[in-house]
């Protein structure tokens, strides 16, 4: 596997310390980061190694220039003091002092929109496992069960949840309002751009180690994806560094069975009432009139019981008794 290199150089060392700590320890970000507040070390480092980016300070732009004629960069940006865009010699300019995340993702989005491909990404390939959350029970718990899974299958493995349901309460769950979201990478995806992973990378939220990409807004947007682009999609996905990926999904989703057929394993909450039992019966039928019997197979029901504190916030969710009821889960079973 093999990371971009990422060259930073700041003369602030807190700074400097703060931003590294943070690209060394997330997970989606693809650079190996080599991090200076020495301009004449990082000098010495750019004559001998190509940078496929270099953010730089201000300050430390014009003295790395009377270091060395030529600074071996694919690509700079300059860490500014100011809002604007580009600075007078035209190079690209990213505000220093905003959010460390918002700093990353605007890298990630330059290189997305790139219309060549970007060298150097790493490709895991076939080996990332789809584990599908469905059910045709309403308020069974079917998202808050995918969240707190996935936050714990993330304590050991690279895991990314996707919500693909038509309303998924994320903006007041998370209490954020995404600028970007799910909506966006298919769009993307339809546009033919080369450089899925790095859209990917601009997007991605984390939730106590958990990547998860905004759920769309609208249940329009959900609707108007064909199970072809949804499949595309997790062709795409197989180019990121993740290990699982979980699909948390409702009856909006176009190609639906189909999605669930690739899944190595599904979990389907159900409540514990008669019509609860009556529409799992239904729907069991069903696959089986449709010849889906494969579907059940991999399909393990779950009934809970009553959880008092699931309502402290999605990231207290691993320690909850559902978190516990998961965890009991997974030792039964031997894993997921």
């Amino acid at each position: 596997m093999k990371k971009n290199m990422l060259v930073l150089c700041d003369l602030e060392v807190e700074y400097v310390s703060q931003l590294n700590n943070y690209m060394s320890t997330k997970k989606n970000v693809p650079f190996e980061v080599h991090a200076f507040t020495d301009v004449d070390l990082c000098a010495d480092f750019v004559k001998g190694h190509k940078a496929d980016v270099l953010m730089v300070s201000e300050e430390a732009r014009y003295e790395l220039s009377k270091k060395t004629d030529e600074i071996k960069a694919g690509s700079v940006f300059i860490l500014s003091d100011e809002t604007a865009p580009y600075n007078e010699s035209g190079e690209k300019c990213v505000y220093k002092y905003q959010n460390t995340e918002n700093i990353l993702k605007e890298v990630m989005h330059t290189y997305s929109e790139s219309s060549v491909p970007v060298a150097g990404m790493y490709q895991v390939g076939d080996g990332i496992s789809f584990i599908g959350v469905y059910s045709p029970v309403k308020r069974s718990l079917k998202t808050l069960f995918a969240l707190t899974l996935g936050q714990i299958l993330s304590l050991e493995k690279r895991v990314l949840y996707i919500n693909m349901e038509e309303y998924s309460g994320f903006n007041s769950i998370m209490k954020t309002a995404y600028m970007t979201d799910l909506s966006d990478i298919m769009y993307y995806i339809s546009r033919g751009k080369p450089n899925f992973i790095w859209k990917m990378a601009s997007i991605t939220q984390s939730i106590g180690g958990l990547d998860y990409i905004p759920p769309a807004l609208s249940p329009l947007d959900i609707k108007s994806v064909d199970m072809k682009m949804w499949f595309e999609f997790f062709e795409e996905l197989k180019k990121c560094d993740y290990e699982t990926v979980i699909l948390d999904m409702g009856e909006g989703v176009n190609g639906l069975y189909e999605i669930l057929r690739i899944c190595d394993r599904i979990y389907t909450p159900v409540r514990d009432d008669g019509m609860s039992y009556a529409k799992m019966e239904q729907y069991e039928a069903l696959l089986k009139i449709m010849e889906y019997d494969d579907i059940l197979e991999k399909t393990r029901k779950l009934s809970f019981s009553t959880f008092t504190d699931i309502n402290n916030g999605p990231e207290r969710l691993i320690y909850s008794q559902l978190g516990n009821y998961i965890r009991e889960m997974m030792r039964e079973g031997g894993g997921i």
